[in-house]
Formats: structure tokens, C-alpha cells, sequence
């Protein structure tokens, strides 16, 4: 066998050509199978794009398809790696916990992908024969939940006898929707984009880890009110272009609402994406085999275990810091250590800390510098991030309380 494929592969123009009908099959597979595996829709019904009944989103998705958009659902993971070139629509998610949101935030924004998050408002009760009977509000509680696992804002409703709310921000040449007891947000990380007097409708959440859209009250893409008034379809058609960017394409997670793709660990091989992941593997056993009958060169040298230069030990030592969990306390060492290190360049040193920073607190307000030690202490505590924004207002403090901007006479001719 070893012979015979060793005078396969004596002709380089045998080798090209094999290599080029595998990269042929790969990509016929990896448009056919995802065809073939790809199961039928769920059920009309529900708050998710295919649903067709008054609560579910399947005619928003029908309405950007035909105006050119790029529409699909989302049913498989990883979510990044399929909807990358558009924005994702997190419609009306049941009850998540706080991790498992921040998780999907976390993959999503890590790729710089934007995110729109519908809250819920309503849930629907069906008959035997799976016609809508009733939709009734939410508990606030219910809603809270979802808002809660994803943000910090809080939820306002406006009940059946409430005013009207005056529209405070809506985007140039859109009327202002009509909806029953609508439902809003507040909150001081969020930045308004469709706003009332009593709330924001549709807004920009953005804290220390991340920024997505929210849209506070989902009858405004839902099937009866998207297509029940045209200022409530012409407003959702602007809400998902902000929302999108320069992006031409919308995915609505499916995963949320429990339609995502199931199957055993053979089936899950054969499906999309993981299909070219198998296609792949076997292409590298053809070429393990073609290296085993055809030498490609010497075997190359193996690379030393500690490599040279300083770069592996920082790294080493910065791992071994985060793994244990010391980043807030080296913080708390390196601002005992600045604070002294001031302290002795203006002759104040000796005392506490605490006397130290009485001590230095006129000269930094003279100087008009940020002194806060314990918000850095605070902003150190929390690990990861904090440490790193609270380790490098200290340096800038610092830099600022020694050496000056260059052109402070208070501080220029002082030793360094």
C-alpha cells in the first residue's frame, strides 16, 4: 500500500490535482449538508420571528427581507462566529440568570457585534387548536427579572388610565407609535435614542463592560402593532437601522427561546458549523498520510521550553498575579508606595498613610489634580478591570504630582 502510494504521489501534478477535488468537495459539502441537516421551523406561536400570531416578530423579519436586508435566525452556536456581519436581535427573553446573560453579552460585544435586547411585556395563552385566546400583561416581576440579568435600569409602565406620554426625542420624519400601556426604562447608563417625557423607549445601555440597545416595549415589532399602524412600522424600521449601523444584515437568537438546534453527538457532527470542522479533520488525515509517504524536509528543531528575552517571564508572573487573585492588593501596595514616594519629593514624608494623605491633599488641590485615594481603593477591589483603571489614575496622579505638565512653574526645577 505504502508503495503504491508513493508512486501515486511521484507525479507533483497527481498531488495538485487531488488537492484541488478536495478543496472542490469541501465546499459543495459545506453548502449541501447544512442544507440537508437544517430541521423545520417551530410552531407559529409564541414572542419569537416565527411566530406569526399578534405577539410574535415574523413580520418584521418578512418586511426587512423584502426591503433587502439580510434576515436569519439563530439556532445554533457559536452565536459570533455566524451573525458577525449584523446586528442580533435578543427578542423577548424568558427568565435568564445574571451569568448565563452576561455570557452571551460577553461573546457578542467581544467581537464588537451589536446587540438589541426587546424586553417582554405580554404572554400569550392558546386554545386546544392553538389559536391565540388572550394575551395578558406580564408580571412586573417577570419583566424586571430579564431587564435585571442584563442591566441595572429600572422598568416604568404606563397603566390603561394614565396620560398619554409626550415624545420628547423621536428621529427626523417618524410619527410617534401607538401603544397600549406602554412600557419604558430609566436609568443613568442609558443614553436615549427614542425618548417620552415619562421614559426612554429605545436607548443605548452602557456601563464599564459593555454597550448594546434596548428597546423597552416590544409592541412596537411585534406582528399586531408593527402591522396595525404604519408610524409603529416606519419607527421599528428606524430602531433596527440605528440599532444595525452600516451593518445590512439582522439575526434574531432563536437559542433564547429554546429553538436551537438538537440532536445527538453524530448528528451535531453532521450539522453546520460543525460539519467543516469533520471535513476538515479528514482532510488533515489525508495529508498526515501524504507527509507519511513523501518527505516534506529535515524535522524542524524544538523550540527551547523557556523562551529567550524578558517578554516570557512578565507574562509568566502576570498569569500567576491573576490566578491568584492579588491585582487588588498589589494596587493597594503601589498606592501606599506612591503616596510615600510624593510625600518625599515635597519633604513630607514619615507618619500613616492616612497622615500622609492630609498631608498631600492641599498640593494636589492646588495643582488642581484628581485625589481621591479611597475611590482608587474601591476601583482596585473590584479586580480585573477595576485594577487596571485604578492602577493607571495613580501613575497619572503621580506623574502629574512629581514631574508636572512641563510648563507648571510650581513644579518645574523640583528633583524628579
Amino acid at each position: 500500500m505504502r508503495r503504491r502510494l508513493a508512486a501515486f504521489f511521484a507525479d507533483d501534478r497527481r498531488g495538485l490535482g487531488l488537492a484541488a477535488g478536495l478543496i472542490g468537495l469541501t465546499f459543495i459539502l459545506m453548502l449541501v449538508i447544512p442544507q440537508i441537516v437544517e430541521p423545520p421551523p417551530p410552531a407559529d406561536r409564541g414572542t419569537d420571528s416565527f411566530s406569526t400570531s399578534a405577539l410574535g416578530h415574523s413580520l418584521l423579519a418578512d418586511s426587512l427581507k423584502q426591503s433587502g436586508w439580510t434576515v436569519d435566525r439563530l439556532r445554533a452556536e457559536p452565536r459570533s462566529r455566524i451573525a458577525r456581519d449584523g446586528l442580533i436581535v435578543l427578542g423577548e427573553p424568558d427568565f435568564l440568570e445574571p451569568e448565563e446573560a452576561a455570557e452571551i453579552l460577553r461573546d457578542l460585544l467581544l467581537e464588537d457585534i451589536p446587540v438589541l435586547l426587546v424586553l417582554p411585556k405580554r404572554v400569550a395563552i392558546f386554545d386546544r387548536e392553538g389559536r391565540l385566546r388572550v394575551a395578558r400583561p406580564k408580571a412586573r416581576f417577570e419583566v424586571e427579572q430579564v431587564l435585571d440579568a442584563f442591566t441595572d435600569l429600572r422598568l416604568k409602565r404606563l397603566g390603561p388610565d394614565e396620560p398619554k406620554p409626550s415624545w420628547t426625542m423621536i428621529p427626523e420624519g417618524c410619527e410617534p407609535p401607538r401603544i397600549e400601556e406602554m412600557q419604558l426604562v430609566e436609568g443613568d447608563n442609558l443614553f436615549p435614542l427614542i425618548e417620552t417625557d415619562e421614559g426612554v423607549l429605545l436607548g443605548v445601555y452602557s456601563d464599564w463592560r459593555r454597550d448594546f440597545f434596548v428597546l423597552a416595549d416590544p409592541d412596537l415589532i411585534a406582528n399586531h402593532g408593527f402591522g396595525g399602524a404604519e408610524a409603529n412600522a416606519a419607527l421599528a424600521f428606524e430602531a433596527i437601522r440605528m440599532a444595525a449601523g452600516d451593518r445590512r444584515a439582522v439575526y434574531f437568537d432563536e437559542i433564547i427561546h429554546g429553538h436551537g438546534l438538537a440532536g445527538g453527538f453524530w448528528r451535531s457532527l453532521l450539522r453546520y458549523p460543525l460539519v467543516l470542522t469533520v471535513i476538515h479533520g479528514l482532510l488533515a488525515l489525508l495529508v498526515m498520510i501524504w507527509a507519511g509517504v513523501r518527505a516534506f524536509g529535515p524535522r524542524l528543531p524544538t523550540p527551547p521550553a523557556v523562551p529567550p528575552g524578558k517578554a516570557f517571564l512578565i507574562d509568566h508572573v502576570a498569569r500567576v498575579i491573576r490566578l491568584g487573585r492579588h491585582d487588588d492588593y498589589l494596587v493597594q501596595r503601589y498606592l501606599d508606595d506612591s503616596l510615600r514616594e510624593v510625600a518625599a519629593h515635597f519633604h513630607l514624608e514619615g507618619g500613616t498613610i492616612a497622615e500622609i494623605e492630609k498631608r498631600l491633599e492641599p498640593r494636589a488641590r492646588a495643582r488642581a489634580l484628581p485625589f481621591d485615594p479611597a475611590s482608587w481603593r474601591r476601583t482596585a477591589r473590584r479586580g480585573g478591570h477595576g485594577a487596571i483603571e485604578a492602577a493607571r489614575r495613580i501613575h497619572r496622579w503621580k506623574k502629574e504630582m512629581v514631574h508636572g505638565s512641563g510648563n507648571d512653574p510650581r513644579t518645574s526645577g523640583r528633583r524628579s
